[in-house]
């Protein structure tokens, strides 16, 4: 019954998705017509559901002459398909008002320096080597360096060796802080053994450690996005790692408008369903390619924008915040209701449908990665529990050797000497003219003659126990503690041989080795 009632429910969902959409198949005649133009979205407590006719899809695919990305399908908000809607071809206008970022600009990715460990200093290591100033540029190598729209270069923290002389020329100029870098760089091997000279993506230069001129592009794309959408603006030339991508408008005169546009949220948008999102934390990846495709106002809109430099200024002063905080801001949705204004929608309708939608998909990205983060740490700590109670049953089944009875004959332990110590961990203290101290967090301390004699106290110790055992053979417990120490000493190496064939993780395996350490309340002393 249970197996029919399954069976039934999972009916009525196929049912639900199969006929979705059927109210565009009309009967003309003897014939049955799929009515059906753009995309119907249909959604309930349980789906949503895109419904699009697969000859458009098709259509899509045979005008792009390669992949088509369909995921905008299953993740785009109503909004986005209208925006696309009101601005193609066809609609009110003779020519599309968006056209590819291809098309009215270059994209470039920032230096691949090869040996980043080389070509990216930071302070101390310009003042150890006395590298001249000329043969340095502030380069900036991650998006998070940038806070506002505005970049400069007391934002970022490294600086990029840039060298195009040769050796012989720069003794002949007595540049000696140079020289004497590149000759320590020609000692250095990769981790591969490798000579740095020697590394193909540096060795097909004509001098290995010259990158060559170029010149930093002015607006800056993210390549990799979390919450914060922006595109920079490099005021001051600054270099650019190849975690950036810069920007080269093909005309001067509508610049700063797509620069303008750029940090809008309409972009934001695009770019969340363009960008790839099977990063780690729930970040998304814009490559060069995906940044081709953002759909972008053509160039006459473009010059239109730029008139509006003083809109953009004022974004430019302050700290870009996630873009849950961006959309409540005033200068934001200015900027944002312009740009919709020049590609002729009312930011009265469409401002906020673009911040819920935007801001759900963001949400969603970020709290499904939080998810598969939670399952699989919750998976990987019942996976290395299991692990740890299956080498303990292999190293130690019986559990590990107890101190002292198992290392001293109980016959020197009838007549010992007693000790009174409290209920608190003892820990051993100064060593003083042959006297070892033994101490306590409440302030107990006491002496004993010797380093082992103080370490037998404190191996001694058992829960709830104020009196330890010492025996008057100093031989005798010189050699218990000798031997406690090789056995402790090989149990760690068993456990860590164990749990490196099982991980092949140094790392991991003496993590582990600590665990059972603890867990059996092994002390090192």
């Amino acid at each position: 019954m249970e197996a029919m009632r399954r069976w039934g429910g999972l009916d009525k969902i196929v049912h639900k998705i199969e006929k979705t959409g059927s109210e565009h198949f009309k009967l003309n005649g003897t014939k049955i017509e799929n009515t059906l133009k753009g995309i119907a979205t249909y959604e309930d407590d349980d789906f949503r559901i895109s419904v699009i006719r697969q000859g458009e899809l098709l259509e899509k695919l045979e005008s792009a002459g390669k992949t088509v990305k369909w995921g905008q399908y299953l993740r785009a908000p109503d909004v986005y398909f209208e925006i696309l809607k009101k601005c193609r071809v066809g609609a009110i206008h003779e020519s599309p008002l968006l056209v590819p970022l291809s098309e009215v600009a270059e994209i470039r990715r920032g230096y691949t320096t090869g040996i980043n460990e080389f070509f990216y200093l930071d302070e101390d290591k310009i003042k150890h080597w006395g590298i001249e100033e000329e043969f340095l540029a502030p380069v900036i190598k991650s998006p998070k360096e940038a806070k506002s729209i505005l970049l400069k270069s007391t934002d970022v923290a490294c600086k990029v060796f840039l060298c195009h002389e040769t050796k012989a020329d720069l003794r002949k100029q007595q540049k000696f802080g140079a020289l004497k870098y590149i000759e320590w760089g020609e000692k250095q091997k990769t981790k591969d053994g490798t000579a740095w000279p020697e590394v193909e993506t540096v060795s097909g230069r004509k001098l290995w450690y010259d990158l060559g001129e170029r010149e930093p592009g002015k607006i800056l794309l993210q390549m990799i996005t979390n919450d914060r959408f922006f595109a920079p603006y490099n005021a001051d030339n600054v270099q650019v790692d190849h975690n950036l991508f810069e920007l080269f408008p093909n005309q001067k005169a509508y610049s700063y408008g797509l620069g303008i546009y750029l940090n809008s949220s309409i972009v934001a948008l695009f770019r969340e369903l363009t960008s790839r999102v099977n990063l780690g934390e729930g970040a998304t990846k814009t490559e060069g390619i995906d940044w081709k495709d953002i759909l972008t106002p053509k160039k006459e809109i473009l010059q239109a924008l730029s008139e509006h430099k003083k809109l953009s200024e004022a974004l430019q002063k302050r700290a870009i915040e996630s873009i849950f905080e961006e959309v409540k801001m005033k200068d934001r949705q200015r900027l944002d209701s312009l740009v919709l204004e020049a590609i002729g929608l009312d930011p009265k309708k469409y401002l906020k449908p673009i911040y819920d939608g935007l801001c759900e998909l963001v949400r969603e990205r970020l709290e499904l990665a939080g998810m598969r983060k939670k399952i699989k740490t919750t998976k990987t700590e019942k996976d290395v529990e299991k692990l740890v109670e299956q080498v303990i049953n292999e190293v130690i089944p019986n559990g590990h050797r107890k101190f002292p009875e198992e290392f001293i004959d109980n016959r020197y332990l009838k007549d010992a000497k007693e000790i009174s110590i409290p209920n608190e961990p003892l820990k051993l203290g100064r060593f003083f003219f042959g006297r070892q101290e033994i101490l306590a967090e409440s302030g107990f301390k006491c002496e004993a003659a010797s380093v082992a004699e103080a370490k037998f106290i404190i191996l001694s110790q058992k829960p709830n126990c104020y009196i330890i055992k010492l025996p008057e053979d100093k031989i005798r417990l010189k050699n218990a503690i000798d031997e406690w120490e090789r056995y402790i000493e090989g149990l760690k190496d068993e456990l860590f041989q164990t749990f490196f064939t099982r991980t092949h993780d140094h790392k991991l395996a003496d993590t582990l080795v600590s665990r059972v350490m603890e867990k059996f309340e092994i002390r090192n002393i």
